[in-house]
C-alpha cells in the first residue's frame, strides 16, 4: 500500500519574490507584533518550504511517505487582482512543475489559479494540466468575500469536470467581523485568538461551509463528473451529514406536498 499526503505545502522563492515586489506585505494578514512571533516561531520557515531536494525526501523517507502532492497554501497568489494573480499563478505553476519533473516518482502537484479572472484560470487550468502535468487544483479560503459556489466561479468547476482532475478546498484566514465574533474575548490574549480564527477552528469552519454551499448549491447536478477534496476530517461536515440530510429531506418533503 502507497502512503501519499495530500496537505504538503511547497513556497517557491521566485514567487515569494514576485509578490512582495507586487504588492509588497499586503498578501500577509494584519495581526499583532505577538501573534506574528508565534506565526516565526512555529510555521515552518521559508527554507523549509522551499527545499525538495534534500529535507522533504528525507522526512518522507523516515515517516515512510511514498508521495506527497505539493500545493501552495498561505504564499499563494491566488487572490491577488486579476493584472497580478495571472502572470504570478503561471509562474507558480511553472516553479511547482520543476520539482515534480525532479521527482516524478515522489512528487505531484496542485495548480493555482487566479480565481478573479475565471476565464483566464481556466486556460491556466488547461495549462498546468495538459501541459505542466499537475494533477488538479487548490483552492485557498475564497475571493474577495464570495465564496466559490458562485455562479461567477462555474467556469473553473467546469474545466476542471472536464479535465477530469479533483479541485481541493484548503483553509485561509477568515474576515475579522467573522473573527471578531466568535473568536474573540478579553479573557484570552490576541495570539489565542489567531489561532482559534485559523488553524484550531475557524479555517476548517469556514471551509467547512464552503462545501456545504457548493452541495446546496446544486453544482453537482449541474457537474456530476466534479470532484471535490475537503481535508482535515473533511472540514468537520461528516460529523452533520446525517443531520443535514434529515433536515434538508424534510424540507423538501415540505415544499412537495
Amino acid at each position: 500500500m502507497k502512503l501519499i499526503t495530500v496537505e504538503e505545502h511547497f513556497e517557491s522563492a521566485a514567487v515569494t519574490a514576485a509578490m512582495r515586489q507586487a504588492v509588497g506585505n499586503a498578501v500577509l494578514p494584519a495581526v499583532s507584533p505577538a501573534l506574528r512571533q508565534y506565526m516565526r516561531d512555529n510555521l515552518p520557515s521559508p527554507a523549509i518550504m522551499q527545499d525538495t531536494q534534500h529535507e522533504r525526501l528525507a522526512f518522507m523517507a523516515q515517516y515512510g511517505i511514498d508521495m506527497q502532492v505539493l500545493s501552495y497554501g498561505n504564499s499563494s497568489p491566488q487572490n491577488l487582482s486579476p493584472e497580478q494573480a495571472v502572470p504570478l499563478s503561471q509562474l507558480a505553476n511553472d516553479e511547482l512543475a520543476k520539482a515534480v519533473v525532479a521527482h516524478p516518482d515522489r512528487y505531484a502537484g496542485l495548480a493555482v489559479l487566479p480565481v478573479g479572472d475565471p476565464q483566464a484560470a481556466v486556460a491556466e487550468l488547461n495549462r498546468a494540466v495538459t501541459t505542466l502535468g499537475l494533477r488538479g487544483v487548490l483552492l485557498k479560503g475564497n475571493y474577495q468575500n464570495k465564496f466559490f459556489d458562485e455562479p461567477f466561479f462555474l467556469p473553473i468547476f467546469e474545466a476542471a469536470a472536464t479535465l477530469d482532475v479533483p479541485v481541493y478546498f484548503h483553509p485561509s484566514f477568515i474576515p475579522q467581523a467573522v473573527t471578531s465574533h466568535y473568536f474573540e474575548s478579553n479573557q484570552w490574549s490576541d495570539v489565542v485568538t489567531g489561532i482559534l480564527s485559523s488553524a484550531g477552528y475557524g479555517w476548517h469552519m469556514d471551509v467547512g461551509i464552503q462545501v456545504i454551499r457548493m452541495i446546496v448549491s446544486g453544482i453537482f447536478d449541474k457537474l456530476p463528473g466534479l470532484k471535490l477534496i475537503s481535508g482535515h476530517w473533511g472540514e468537520l461536515v461528516p460529523l452533520f451529514l446525517e443531520r443535514l440530510d434529515d433536515e434538508l429531506t424534510t424540507y423538501r418533503l415540505a415544499i412537495s406536498v
